[in-house]
């Protein structure tokens, strides 16, 4: 993190960002913690690079921090939140992934909306 925050360049950041996103788990709760701050930066490139690398995570705390990121204001870090949980399996997220799905349907972002039910879908019907 302290090199992730000391970088000069936002591909400095994003590589750092990437670097702990591959650590997953393995990066323990430092890892976790370095990725739910930049998930919240101004800056929405690393915004998702963050919730990306969030995906390799198992946690309660990192999920909670994808589904609070399925309302960002930036299309791809919606998207790059919803594929992360997804890809997580974790039934405990479909509550957040219905709203989303519901808010997107309601804005009339259609192919958003459809992508979110068909993860809803898949998610319900995993084992």
């Amino acid at each position: 993190m302290a090199a992730i925050d000391r970088s000069e360049t936002k591909s400095g950041r994003r590589f750092g960002l990437q670097a702990l996103g591959n650590m997953g788990d393995r990066g323990g709760a430092a890892a976790a913690d370095g990725l739910i701050r930049w998930s919240r930066a101004d800056d929405w490139v690393l915004r998702v690079e963050a919730v990306n690398g969030l995906r390799t995570f198992s946690d309660v705390r990192t999920r909670q921090s994808l589904e609070a990121s399925l309302s960002d204001e930036e299309s791809l870090v919606r998207q790059k939140a919803a594929e992360a949980l997804y890809k997580r399996g974790e039934k405990a997220s479909l509550p957040a992934l219905r709203r989303a799905q519901k808010k997107a349907r309601n804005a009339g972002k259609l192919g958003e909306s459809r992508r979110l039910e068909g993860m809803v879908r898949a998610i319900e019907t995993r084992p």
